[in-house]
């Protein structure tokens, strides 16, 4: 290779370094995939039924024998042959959408669907208790945070989960605010999502 390759600062993206060839298959998290461009589903549905891609940078280089290219945040590097990352392994991928873009279906052919349970009073109990380590019983201040929680998402409210453990965490306890001061961050922390 010669001296004025671009090779050494060349680094795999997170989808790349889990195409990466590796002994075991890597893991990828692609967050709220329906907010994203709208080419990424069916790019990534293409490069995923190759399990290859094409580093347009390095099909410049005259030499093709071969380079060392860093995984994305991290010093260690893989054998780019041909300007081509090839997995050996297939990634496992997991992929979360607000359901605010429809994705296509023969991207959702090649996925396995999972539907979070809307949440009910016993399941944030088990998740506050886990979490926080703090009383949960019915009555107590985090029994009421929860139970309005519960009722709120019940009539259509959109809030998550990590609202609930943020306010319980701020709002219950010996330093816990009081009064307007607790009403106010009470209101901020449960914000209806929907309207933020």
């Amino acid at each position: 290779m010669n001296g004025d390759s671009i090779a050494p600062f060349l680094q795999l993206g997170p989808l790349g370094s889990a195409l990466a060839p590796a002994t075991r298959p890597r893991a990828l998290l692609i967050d709220e995939i329906d907010k994203s461009d709208l080419d990424l589903p069916g790019d990534l549905l293409e490069v995923l039924e190759r399990g290859e891609f094409e580093i347009t940078e390095l099909l410049r280089e005259r030499d093709q024998s071969g380079v060392d290219v860093r995984l994305w945040e991290s010093d260690e590097t893989c054998r780019v042959e041909g300007a081509r990352v090839r997995c050996e392994e297939f990634p496992f991928i997991v992929l979360t959408s607000n359901g605010e873009q429809e994705l296509s279906a023969p991207f959702l052919r090649r996925c396995l669907r999972f539907a979070m349970p809307v949440p009910d009073v016993k399941m944030l109990q088990g998740v506050v208790r886990r979490w926080l380590d703090v009383d949960v019983a019915d009555g107590t201040p985090t029994g009421m945070l929860i139970a309005e929680f519960v009722e709120r998402v019940n009539g259509g409210e959109r809030l998550a989960v990590d609202q609930l453990l943020n306010a319980v965490h701020l709002l219950v306890g010996p330093d816990a605010p009081e009064g307007e001061q607790r009403e106010r961050l009470a209101k901020l922390l449960m914000k209806n999502l929907s309207g933020a």
